[in-house]
C-alpha cells in the first residue's frame, strides 16, 4: 500500500512541477515492472532547470525522500532549455 502511496504523491508533485514551472509542451509518463521493481518515468519538454541550484525542499527533495522510504530511488536529469526527466525505480513489495 505504501508503494501505491509513494507512487501517487511523487506522479502528482512531478506533474504539478512540469504544468507550473517547465511550460512544457509535451508530458510523458511512463509505468512498468522490470526485474521485480516498479519503474516510474515523468518527462517534459519544457525549459528545464540547473540541478546544480535547484531547491530540493519541498518538491525535488520530498519526493526522493518517498522514494527512499520506500527502497527506492529517485533521480532527476535536467538542463537549462532541455526539459527535465524524474525516474523512481523501487522494489515490487511482495518479491522482497
Amino acid at each position: 500500500m505504501e508503494t501505491r502511496k509513494t507512487i501517487l504523491l511523487v506522479c502528482k508533485e512531478a506533474l504539478n512541477n512540469a504544468l507550473k514551472y517547465a511550460d512544457a509542451a509535451v508530458i510523458n509518463i511512463y509505468l512498468s515492472t522490470i526485474d521485480k521493481n516498479i519503474y516510474f518515468i515523468v518527462s517534459d519538454n519544457g525549459k528545464g532547470f540547473d540541478i546544480e541550484i535547484a531547491d530540493n525542499g519541498n518538491g525535488l527533495g520530498i519526493m526522493a525522500l518517498r522514494a527512499k522510504n520506500c527502497n527506492g530511488n529517485l533521480t532527476v536529469q535536467s538542463s537549462a532549455g532541455n526539459g527535465t526527466e524524474i525516474k523512481v525505480i523501487m522494489p515490487i513489495p511482495h518479491f522482497r
